[in-house]
């Protein structure tokens, strides 16, 4: 466990980062794997209690159990998660004449760093 100033400041990080991942189930456009492996990181740094809850989550548990336990990401949640990114990028990057370049070019960058991350993970089948 950590010491405590760096241990508050990690679980206030890991509260926002888990709010994230509540909100992007709602938006899609918000990458929800990545925003939930790190709140599981913080949260086995910083609280084993949270950490446990988090695990035990009948939603979010088993993504994470693979995650922590093979290092791996479900290829139904890589397939989900490109196509969902996909669609959502469609319209500001190719159609919309009032989204900037430069904003077009920062959606672009951070969609293709999140699929970067989950296809460069190893792979299971579900269940």
């Amino acid at each position: 466990m950590i010491r405590h100033p760096v241990r508050i400041l990690g679980l206030a990080v890991a509260f926002v980062l888990l709010a994230l991942s509540i909100v992007s189930f709602v938006v899609p456009v918000l990458p929800t794997v990545p925003l939930l492996i790190a709140t599981c990181w913080l949260f086995s740094k910083c609280s084993t209690r949270w950490h446990q809850w988090l695990l035990a989550n009948p939603r979010l548990g088993p993504p994470l159990r693979t995650w922590e336990e093979q290092g791996a990401i479900e290829l139904r949640v890589k397939l989900v998660s490109t196509i969902i990114m996909s669609a959502c990028l469609f319209y500001p990057v190719f159609v919309s004449r009032t989204v900037a370049f430069p904003a077009r070019v920062w959606m672009v960058t951070v969609a293709l760093l999140v699929f970067g991350f989950l296809w460069s993970r190893p792979g299971v089948s579900t269940r």
